[in-house]
């Protein structure tokens, strides 16, 4: 008997998935069926929807997300919590706060900030505000995705952020019209499976991720956008902060479960590739390195993380993050847990949690090169692709074993910067003048220096000189040129 139940539920299931992702799948282009899905979801199926042409789109607990493959595995909404169509605002939160407001109220409020004594009770950061707590993301009970749409959603943390917005992930293009619906925002393009996301412009998203009195949000206003983009030829990342008593949006997240083999057999029914075999094909398709013939050994990228070719100078990344950060901006490290200030002696002291050498900047670990798990040309590029070390910076620019000539042109292409020669196999690489005010103009290494920790060895780089530098700091966006590990 038990043997013939056994064979009922799974002829039960077959049936149900065929009518489900038919009705599903001859959909396309048009609303379909929600409640085949939440069907499913009933019988512990999370099933993946083709609706039209360009997007794979999931439903949990009734609120749809798209899958964009992203390395994190992260899954982004199609809306903000409160909204019904990716052009709506949806409702407004204050952060830290999960009721909802339909409409934005006038006067701020804040449910663990003293707005006029800037005191903060939960979620402290920093010591000027209150007792530290440790908490660097807010609990399940303080998110509104998690509370509004269920424990699979979160607010999404400025690293998911940060990661949607770099340039290596996706692309981000302004509409004035979306779907001729007369509401203008961002088009967020995949570049690893082409699925699409639409935000709604002029407006702000938190992050679950508090900062001093304020926390990290995803800014949304086109008049800043434009700002950075004006000196730039693409646009970059552009997180901003707000104060917690601010009432804004928020687009929620949920990760790609791990252990469900079904979304996988649909996707491949679908034909499209899994985010594994995506990930795969782009390291092997789109990073390409050079031997130079050098004594160690070393293997050069061809190109920066985040250049679309030799010539363009890529994105800015800080010692320590994995994915990009505004160009040129100084801010607080990954690894940086404070800097204070001595007026008498008039000096900066920053602490950090890892990567310490001496007792005066935190808990000594000894650890004096990025671990593959910080590094970001291992998040990024994946396999033996390293950020490279000063040893290796400083091997290829030793004039006995390369020529560094300065040019304004590479290969037919405008671009300012040193091509690089070997004088061992004649092989060469270009290294592109990063797009940087004058003196910031630096590539990274991925070694810490010993006896001054808040800096890191890199290498300067303009039409005059290109020397190795120990004075690069930690919490500098700089460029990053990997090497392949052998």
């Amino acid at each position: 008997m038990k043997k013939n139940n056994t064979s009922l539920t799974l002829y039960s299931l077959l049936v149900l998935l065929v009518i489900h992702m038919y009705a599903c799948t001859s959909q396309r282009g048009t609303s379909y069926p929600q409640e085949n899905c939440l069907a499913c979801e009933a019988i512990g199926i999370e099933c993946l929807v083709r609706v039209n042409t360009y997007d794979t789109i999931g439903i949990k607990n009734g609120h749809e997300y798209v899958d964009l493959g992203l390395p994190s595995g992260t899954l982004w909404a199609t809306c903000n919590v409160g909204a019904e169509q990716p052009e709506d605002e949806g409702y407004y939160f204050s952060w830290g706060d999960t009721q909802s407001h339909a409409t934005k109220p006038s006067r701020k409020q804040s449910k663990y900030s003293n707005l006029e004594k800037k005191q903060i009770s939960k979620y402290c950061t920093d010591m000027k505000f209150g007792q530290e707590d440790g908490k660097t993301e807010l609990d399940a009970e303080d998110d509104a995705a998690t509370v509004n749409w269920g424990k699979e959603w979160q607010t999404p943390s400025t690293d998911q952020i940060r990661e949607l917005r770099d340039t290596v992930c996706c692309t981000w293009k302004w509409v004035d019209s979306y779907h001729g619906k007369n509401v203008c925002g961002f088009v967020v393009t995949s570049k690893i499976n082409g699925k699409t996301l639409f935000f709604r412009g002029e407006t702000y998203c938190w992050s679950r991720s508090p900062k001093e009195f304020c926390a990290d949000i995803l800014d949304l206003s086109k008049a800043a956008w434009d700002k950075q983009i004006s000196h730039q030829r693409n646009p970059r990342n552009f997180i901003g902060g707000h104060d917690r008593g601010s009432f804004l949006h928020v687009r929620a997240v949920r990760k790609q479960p791990q252990d469900k083999i079904l979304p996988a057999l649909i996707n491949k029914m679908m034909k499209y590739p899994t985010e594994q075999s995506v990930l795969k094909g782009v390291i092997q398709k789109q990073h390409q390195y050079v031997d130079l013939g050098l004594p160690s050994g070393t293997l050069w990228a061809t190109e920066n993380i985040g250049a679309d070719c030799a010539t363009d100078d890529g994105v800015d990344i800080c010692w320590g993050d994995k994915y990009s950060s505004t160009q040129g901006n100084i801010r607080p490290g990954r690894f940086n847990i404070g800097t204070v200030f001595f007026k008498g002696l008039l000096k900066h002291y920053s602490f950090y949690s890892k990567y310490v050498t001496s007792a005066e900047y935190g808990n000594i670990d000894n650890l004096t090169e990025l671990e593959p798990e910080d590094d970001a040309a291992t998040a990024q590029w994946g396999g033996k692709w390293r950020t490279p070390s000063y040893q290796q910076l400083k091997e290829l620019a030793d004039t006995t074993n390369c020529t560094w000539t300065w040019v304004t042109s590479y290969k037919g292409q405008t671009a300012e910067g040193y091509v690089i020669k070997s004088l061992r196999n004649n092989n060469e690489i270009f290294l592109p003048k990063p797009k940087q005010k004058k003196g910031d103009e630096i590539y990274i290494s991925k070694t810490l220096r010993r006896s001054y920790n808040r800096y890191v060895y890199g290498i300067t780089l303009n039409e005059k000189h290109n020397d190795i530098t120990s004075l690069v700091s930690r919490e500098h966006a700089c460029k990053v040129r990997p090497v392949w590990q052998k």
